[in-house]
């Protein structure tokens, strides 16, 4: 064995009404809001969980538009907004359950604003790995 592997776990966590073990455990929590009031409320009670003992880091992704804007809803709460995807429903059922095929998702909104999304959770975990190993 060459070295540790770090792996990388995605879970849709949003059903679960208090901390499993696997979010708990995580070094990184990625929370999906739409910016409707409904929802944020929701948020606050779920980010108060989360971050309650400081042992990983939160960010905040805000999906489709409501009333209310990342400006508005970063200062709100004390993690970062990390991102903004589109309201896409049309790469979104492609997605689901490959209705419409497959020939132009990677050229939809929502897939180009994952892909970015993508790439800052990279360099925000290492960022974060350069800073524990300091």
């Amino acid at each position: 064995i060459v070295g540790r592997v770090d792996p990388w776990v995605m879970v849709d966590a949003g059903r679960f009404h208090r901390p499993v073990p696997l979010v708990r455990d995580a070094d990184l929590v990625v929370v999906l809001v739409h910016p409707v009031g409904e929802h944020l409320v929701g948020l606050t009670h779920a980010l108060g969980s989360l971050g309650r003992d400081g042992r990983r880091e939160v960010a905040i992704v805000v999906v489709g538009d409501g009333p209310y804007r990342v400006n508005e809803i970063e200062p709100a709460f004390e993690y970062p907004v990390i991102a903004h995807l589109p309201h896409d429903p049309g790469a979104a059922g492609q997605l689901l359950d490959g209705r419409g095929g497959r020939s132009n998702l990677g050229r939809s909104r929502l897939s180009r604003a994952v892909a970015t999304l993508g790439d800052d959770l990279v360099a925000l975990t290492v960022e974060s790995d350069m800073a524990v190993s300091r």
